[in-house]
């Protein structure tokens, strides 16, 4: 398979993990950014084929990250919520559900000068999102969303944490890829 080319997109940096962080802060235990298209149609025909996987975690098919990357030890929350429109009907309207909301914040307590620049490398990137669950599951976005990041955020006698928040409305019959037995990623962490 040939590695994604996408002249708007620059390459990510590596993320890396502090000693002192090793703790897992959630039900998901790492999230991966799929930002090429070819590469996220390849996993999302076979998700449980590590070979796609490994359009990812191989450097020598995904040099510099462009393809995407994971990221591990951290705590990700997802929330959705429902959107519908006003519909007129012949005696009123209704209410048709027309899309889901979803929000993804990712926070991550490995403050470093290299992920000041990893995350600076991500700001701005579109990419299809995996979420890999501690129980051995692991979904994928059917849609892509825009990744805006800021530097790391502390207040007075709190640990400092660089927090990431997504949103995307998926449309009327997108959601999201289940697998229940997701198959052992070498870049995933147990």
């Amino acid at each position: 398979m040939a590695l994604c080319v996408n002249a708007c997109a620059s390459n990510l940096l590596n993320h890396t993990l502090n000693s002192c962080s090793s703790t897992r802060l959630g039900d998901i235990r790492s999230i991966g950014f799929i930002l090429c298209k070819e590469v996220f149609d390849a996993i999302a025909a076979d998700p449980e084929d590590l070979a796609n996987w490994e359009l990812l975690t191989d450097p020598a098919k995904n040099p510099n990250n462009v393809n995407g990357t994971f990221i591990n030890n951290v705590q990700v929350e997802r929330t959705s919520e429902i959107s519908s429109v006003e519909r007129f009907v012949s005696d009123g309207t209704e209410n048709q559900k027309d899309g889901t909301n979803y929000t993804i914040t990712l926070t991550d307590q490995n403050v470093s000068c290299l992920n000041n620049a990893f995350y600076d490398s991500l700001d701005g990137q579109t990419a299809y999102i995996s979420l890999h669950y501690n129980d051995g599951r692991m979904e994928i976005s059917e849609m892509p969303f825009i990744i805006n990041t800021s530097m790391p955020s502390a207040t007075k006698n709190t640990v400092q944490t660089y927090v990431i928040e997504m949103q995307k409305k998926f449309p009327v019959g997108k959601s999201w890829i289940c697998i229940e037995d997701a198959p052992s990623i070498s870049a995933i962490n147990f």
